[in-house]
């Protein structure tokens, strides 16, 4: 294969965002690579001016292609994160709202990926203005994830690891730890299923979801960075 192979996608819910799309056809159009952009099941290809490098789709497979590609720009949505670390892709990350903000500090601090958001002065973990970010920051950060070999040691890591078991605690301690920072149990706190990493995906997919409200999600996240999990 010659040009490095990126795939683009802002998932199912969150991909009604013109300006955005646009940045990231015109960031792939600045770079020596091949974008497979998807513009979501309601888009229209047809509205993206795309650079000759760029193919632009409704749909794609994210089996199919993500495991062929050099490197993802997407929105932190859990499936496509989940799709790229078991794959040992790293990503760019465009956070917008709900839970991807979480997902994608947890991805970079992994070092998997780079989040384009950070975190605020406020200390809250961040999302992207789609109407104000850059196509240069966009072809900075894919840039950088494809010629700097850390990002892709990174998520290799987290493939041969079992996803993101690198995020989490491995021993009892640290999780009854975090566990007393939200005021329960391991077991009601949805972190026993650490200890199995075959179950790691799911649980980790339930505790950004459901089992644990969003703020608490924050608060577990920091537990996590002060005990050296992250």
């Amino acid at each position: 294969r010659g040009r490095p192979l990126i795939h683009a996608t802002l998932g199912t819910v969150f991909n009604r965002q013109p300006a955005l799309l646009q940045a990231i056809a015109d960031a792939a159009g600045e770079l020596d690579v091949d974008l497979v952009l998807g513009v979501g099941a309601g888009g229209s290809p047809q509205a993206i001016d795309a650079p000759p490098n760029v193919s632009v789709e409704r749909f794609v497979s994210h089996a199919d292609l993500i495991p062929r590609c050099d490197a993802v720009i997407c929105h932190g949505g859990f499936g496509t994160l989940m799709a790229a670390a078991s794959s040992g892709v790293p990503v760019c990350l465009i956070p917008l709202s709900a839970d991807q903000p979480l997902n994608s500090v947890a991805y970079a601090a992994s070092g998997a990926g780079i989040n384009l958001a950070g975190i605020g002065d406020d200390g809250q973990w961040g999302a992207v203005d789609p109407d104000e970010l850059g196509s240069d920051q966009i072809a900075r950060a894919v840039s950088d994830l494809l010629e700097q070999e850390r990002y892709r040691a990174a998520a290799r890591r987290l493939a041969a690891e079992g996803w993101l078991c690198v995020l989490v605690a491995r021993r009892r301690e640290r999780l009854e730890a975090l566990a007393a920072e939200l005021g329960g149990e391991v077991e009601e706190c949805g972190l026993l299923g650490f200890f199995d990493q075959d179950l790691i995906g799911s649980v980790v997919a339930n505790i950004i979801t459901n089992s644990i409200r969003y703020a608490q999600q924050h608060l577990l996240v920091r537990a996590w960075e002060e005990a050296g999990v992250l």
